[in-house]
Parts: C-alpha cells; structure tokens; sequence
C-alpha cells in the first residue's frame, strides 16, 4: 500500500503516527529512515515526535534482516578492547590501526558497542525473531542432534541459553558432539537451560556410570576432548588402547605434566560452588540446568503438569484460590499485591471470555525463565485459567528474545499435542488455549495479567501439601517463599539466583556473588552499593544491606523489586556517573507524552552532566532535588514516574559525593574530565603501559620511570589495567594541580 494511502486512511494526527508505522512495517519488513523522513514531509511531523516511535518499540526495524555491527576507522584509535571483549573473535585489527569487523563469525551481540569508548561502533537495531521455520531448523540443529537413547547411564550436559551463547556455549556443545562421535563415546548429551552461574559459563558436566557428577567452568572448544576422554572410555577396544598408547607416549616425551583440563574444573564440593548454592532454595528454578527445556518427556519425569493433573481431578475453582491464598503468594513483578486477590477479583467478573496474559517483560529474568523453564510457565498459566474460569491465554515476550520464543514456540506445539492445552485438557473436560504475541496489543475481554516469575511459582506450590509447606517456611511473615534475582556486578559469581526473603543483601553480596579479591590484598575493592530494580529502582548503600529483600523492607529504604536486577558496586564506582547514565537510559526510552517528562527530565540530565564535568554548583543539587521531586508524582506512566528514582536515592544516600563533584573531585576516580592518570614510583620502567596504550600517550623510557602525556591520554584505563605492578594511579584534578 502506499505511503499516501496509509496516512489517508490513518490521518496525519499525532496519535496515528503508531498505526501508521505498523502498516509501513508490514509493507516493507522494516522502516528505514529515508521513509520515516517522507513521513514528515507528509505529516507535518516533526522528526524528534515521529523517531521517538519506532525507538520505544522494538518490534519496529530499521535494519534489513542480517546487518551486522560496523566500526568507523574515523574514530577507532585501535585499543583493541572491543577485540579481546568479543566473545565470538569476529574483529580483527592491529593495535593503534582501525579494527574491522568479520560479518561471518559476527552473532550481533553488541559487546563491542559496550566497551567502546570512542562511539566507533555503528550498531543495526536488532533484527526480527525467527519464523516458525527457521525454529524448527534450530530446534533441529542444537537438539535433535544431541538426543541419545534412553538406556544409556552417561551423560553430559551444557547449558544452552542466551548468556551461554554469548561465551561461546553452542561452540563448545558442537566440539562434544564431534568429540563423541570421533571416539565413539556411549554418551547421552543433554542441552539444558540456564545453569545459574552465568559467570563461570561455558560449564560442562559429567556424569559418568556410577553417577560421579562434576562440573567444568569457563570450558574452551580445546578443552572437550581432555575432558571428554578423562570421564568416559571409548566403546571400542582398539581406540581405547591406541588412547592409552598415545597418553604413555606422552607422559615419556613430556613427563608428569597438568591435565590441560584439571584447572577448568568446577566440582560440586568446590568452596565456589558451595557458596553460591548455599543460601539458595529453587522453586521457581528447580532442576536449573538438568533436564533439556525443549522436551516435555524431561519436563513431565521431574513432576511437571502433575499439578495440573491434581488441580483438574481434585480440586474445585475456590479451592485452588484458597491454596494460593494459604501460601502467602504476593506477584512478582513490578505491583506486589497478594495473588489470590487478583483471582478472586477476576473469578467474580461476569464474563464467558476471560483471559490469562503473561507479560514477557524486557528484563533479563524473565529471559532466562523462560527459556529455561517454558513447560512450568505454561502450566502455571493453565492452573490459573481454571481457577479464574479463563478459556484463553495470551504470551507477551520481547522480540529482542529470539531464543525465549523459539522455546515458547516449541513448548506450545508439544503441549498441544500432549492435550494438555486445548479441548478437554486431560480428559478434564476443561479446555484453554495459548498463544504468542510479540506486540502488547490491547485485549477486549477481562485478563488476569501476571509477571513470569509468579505463574513459574504456580505448579510447585500445588503440586503438594509438602509444596505448599516448603513454601510457606520460607520467607518472612508479610513475604512468603522466595524471590528470583538477576545477580551481576562487581562480585566473583553472577548469575541467576533464587533465595528466600529473609536473606539479607549482605548476604547475597558477599556470600553467594563473593567480593572479588586482588593481588595484592591492598588494592582489594570495597563493597560500595546496591543497584535494584535497574533504572526504575533504588540504590542500598552497603551500610543498609543487613535489611531482607522482601518487598517492605526495600520499599522502607527507597528501593523496589523492579526488574528483579542486583548489580554490585564498589569503591570504583562512581553514584553522579551512574545517576546520568540511567536518566539518559529513561529519556531514550520516554514517550515524551506527558508535559512534566518531557520538560523536566532533560533538565536533571543537562546538571548531572555539568556535574560530571566539573561545572556544577551548589545550587544545581537544591534545583536537581526539586526537578526529581517535580516529576515523580506527576508522571503518567510508570516510566515517568520511576525517571528520577536514580537522582533522589543517590542524593539521599550518597550527597557527599555530589557535592565533591560540585568541588571538581570524583571521589570514585570514574568521570574522565575530573582525573588524571600518573604513574608512580612503583614503576620499574617494564614498558607494558606502553604497549596497551592506543593513542602513544606514555613514551618507552625502559627501566625508567614514564611518564603520561596528560593532553594526549584519553583515560581509558588500559594502563592500570595492564600495569603489573600498580604503579598507575588515577589522581583528582583539583589535587594534580
């Protein structure tokens, strides 16, 4: 349809920019900008109102299927950080020349973009999610092919989930299977969903036939074999003789040398191990990384749908809400009121169409759950329909999950030819239909709207009595069971965690994530600050973390679930730095529709940027104050209203540290124009600074003491980083003069 035509049956308004967008999308796949600019012309809209559209909502492409990530050789100064930071080796460039980027090993992850900090990476908006064709195609690729029969004891298992990939997990499940068929290995191979320990991914692990289980961490292709052949012996008599041949051969030429795998390993009585697992109690992650997520048979051995089957043969509408109600259930996504009311709520409309909605989100909790556990979710849902009388349900997840929705997809597909979805669900004569959507369109008949994480909660709190007990153990008295967290940051293990709601964020901080620790001891980092909820949630300072982390005690202090995101800060990080990163975040993100957001917010930004430079006064914190409070309650969405989150907690918790950027100190070392690097007396003239440095600031004096050319050096830390023996400093600018 032409352009002329969509704006004639839509209108030029303001309001018709949406529609008008959608039916340009479906015309040509994507939007590029030369349209959008014709749109203008047409319109008489303005190119700030019409690209805030296509911005917000993700499902809107700008880059044709298959573009990748370039970097423009005008600004690369050759750092090489984006290369070393590339998890698939697709930039190739020698130092202090312009990198490139090779489009066949490119994933699109966007690393690169992150660490640059020269803006030399053009990155293309993320493409659409793949077809039904193209899943059945990776379903294929990644799963079929590591399906083993049945009777077989040896397993290995990999998990395969988004993070995974990203550090090169389906390389490595690739190097097994090649390695299995090479040496005719009796393995069963299992892709399974996220492990928790993202951190330490790609982690393999074995277990052999008397069910000695271990674990391997940050595993490389080069790696498979060794470990591979150390756990399991060939089927066939002759390979394994010419193996045993070969390592006596070896241990003569090279004598009682390391295996190459022993210092990847991760057993499961490791200190690291134990530590991250210890104050954990998975309920809505239970089996993380045991079973595969794409197949049901794995799913159903471990308990799934039993719930389901006890709801629908024993249990009425009512009872199932007053088993709920029993458990202390509170929703786990951005509003935490008690579950069962929202049932009851909804049992009680009178309407022969209702419907149940999971909201996907964007977080990267929700993406790990649903990959990883597809078939609870599902259930969950199921048990919900029934117990509010819903007949339909409808899976909102982000089209920048492509993985979640090929999962979902599959999981979907088996239920229903499980009949567990569908007419008359195990003969029950109840009956519920599913569906995918990718754009949160409005929905005519009453829903029952719930977060990821509360319908993944479902099944396990009913599949018993000593479900629902274990449930109701845990947790504080206002806040039962436990609560799923994104943890990251400055911390030894990140990862997906599930902990009771009494655990303290100290807790969590220092003992499941572990303060890293530094060589020498000296220049160990401190444990700083808390980030909560992402950028519409709150900051904790360390001197609070004692608090729990159920929904009271957080909101008590300023802080909220949100995204259900930790991210650990230390003594390095800067709180004016973070404040303006996160008000740019939320204006990127903004719709501009109401007045005090659009006015306001870029004034917050524009202090906090003058702060961030040195250029702040005093009376710019009394005017931020005043702006934050200004918009908080006078936003309409819930964006706007979260916007100044960020500027108010870290006011109230950190102002010594605004007013010291108002002195021109930043206290953290972190804004670029308020330090300075020198090097010290430590310096014993190796030159490694000088060879990391991508712009020649520091001149080769060897076994003498450099020197930095401060108006040449861009700060960008590499020679700290390098330094082998501490001797750069970074040094306030107020001080250095």
């Amino acid at each position: 349809m032409p352009l002329d035509d969509i704006i004639a049956q839509h209108g030029n308004r303001k309001e018709s920019l949406t529609p008008i967008l959608k039916d340009l999308h479906k015309e040509h796949s994507r939007i590029p900008h030369e349209i959008l600019r014709e749109v203008c012309a047409k319109t008489g809209t303005t190119p700030a109102d019409l690209f805030t559209v296509p911005a917000f909502y993700d499902q809107f492409l700008h880059a044709s299927k298959g573009e990748k990530p370039k970097i423009r050789a005008d600004k690369c100064k050759g750092c090489t950080v984006c290369i070393k930071k590339c998890p698939a080796n697709a930039i190739v460039g020698e130092r202090k020349m312009p990198h490139k980027i090779v489009a066949e090993k490119c994933t699109g992850c966007g690393e690169c973009a992150k660490v640059c900090k020269f803006d030399a990476v053009i990155e293309p908006i993320i493409t659409e999610s793949p077809s039904q064709e193209q899943v059945a195609d990776s379903f294929k690729q990644h799963y079929e092919l590591t399906c083993a029969p049945k009777d077989q004891i040896a397993v290995v298992r990999i998990g395969i989930g988004s993070c995974c990939t990203m550090r090169n997990c389906a390389l490595v499940l690739n190097e097994v299977i090649k390695t299995i068929r090479e040496w005719g290995l009796d393995i069963q191979v299992d892709a399974t969903g996220c492990t928790g320990m993202c951190s330490h991914t790609p982690i393999l692990q074995t277990i052999n036939r008397q069910g000695v289980s271990t674990f391997y961490a940050n595993v490389r292709e080069e790696d498979v074999s060794p470990i591979l052949l150390k756990n399991y012996k060939p089927k066939n008599v002759f390979v394994r003789a010419g193996r045993s041949i070969g390592r006596c051969l070896e241990t003569l030429w090279c004598g009682d040398c390391a295996d190459s795998s022993s210092e990847q390993t991760l057993s499961v009585i490791t200190e690291s191990r134990q530590a991250f697992l210890k104050y954990q109690h998975p309920i809505a992650t239970k089996d993380s990384g045991l079973f595969n997520p794409n197949r049901l048979s794995d799913y159903r051995s471990r308990g799934g749908f039993e719930a389901l089957r006890r709801v629908l043969e024993s249990m009425t509408p009512p009872e199932i809400i007053e088993r709920v109600k029993q458990s202390g259930l509170r929703n786990r996504g951005g509003e935490t009121s008690f579950t069962h009311r929202h049932w009851s709520e909804s049992a009680n409309v009178d309407s022969t169409t209702k419907c149940v909605v999971c909201q996907g989100g964007e977080t990267v909790k929700d993406r790990v759950l649903l990959e990883s556990f597809p078939f609870r979710i599902i259930e969950g849902m199921t048990i919900a329909a029934r117990a509010v009388g819903a007949s339909q349900g409808v899976l909102y997840i982000s089209t920048k999950y492509p993985l979640a929705v090929e999962r979902i997809h599959w999981a979907l597909d088996s239920c229903y030819e499980d009949r567990l979805l569908g007419k008359n669900i195990l003969g029950s004569g109840f009956s519920f239909d599913v569906s995918l959507q990718r754009e949160s369109d409005s929905i005519a008949q009453p829903a029952l709207t719930h977060d990821v994480e509360t319908l993944a909660l479902i099944p396990p709190l009913l599949i018993s009595e000593e479900g629902l007990s274990h449930f109701v153990r845990l947790g504080t008295e206002n806040c039962r069971g436990t609560k799923v967290f994104y943890l990251t940051g400055k911390i030894q293990r990140g990862g997906l965690i599930e902990v009771p709601m009494e655990v303290t964020i100290r807790r969590i901080v220092e003992e499941i994530g572990g303060i890293p620790l530094a060589d020498p001891p000296a220049e160990r980092r401190t444990f700083k600050a808390v980030l909560i909820g992402g950028a519409a949630g709150g900051c904790v300072p360390e001197y609070l973390a004692d608090m729990p982390v159920d929904f009271e005690s957080l909101t008590l202090f300023g802080a909220t679930v949100g995204c259900g995101g930790l991210v650990v800060l230390d003594d390095r990080d800067c709180m004016v730095d973070i404040a303006q990163s996160f008000m740019k975040f939320t204006l990127e993100q903004s719709c501009s529709e109401c007045t005090v957001c659009r006015s306001e917010s870029p004034k917050m930004l524009d202090i906090l940027s003058r702060l961030c430079k040195g250029q702040g006064t005093s009376e710019d914190l009394t005017t931020l104050e005043t702006l934050a409070n200004q918009v908080k309650p006078e936003g309409i969405c819930g964006l706007g209203r979260a916007a100044p989150n960020s500027v108010l907690y870290s006011l109230r918790y950190f102002r010594s540290e605004y007013e010291a950027h108002v002195r021109g100190e930043c206290p953290a070392g972190k804004c670029s124009a308020l330090i300075e690097y020198r090097i010290s007396e430590r310096c014993n003239g190796c030159s490694i600074c000088v060879q990391h440095c991508p712009v020649s600031a520091i001149s080769a004096m060897p076994y003498r003491r450099h020197k930095i050319d401060v108006s040449a050096c861009t700060k960008c830390d590499a020679c700290r980083q390098h330094c082998p023996h501490n001797a750069v400093e970074v040094v306030s600018t107020v001080l250095s003069r």
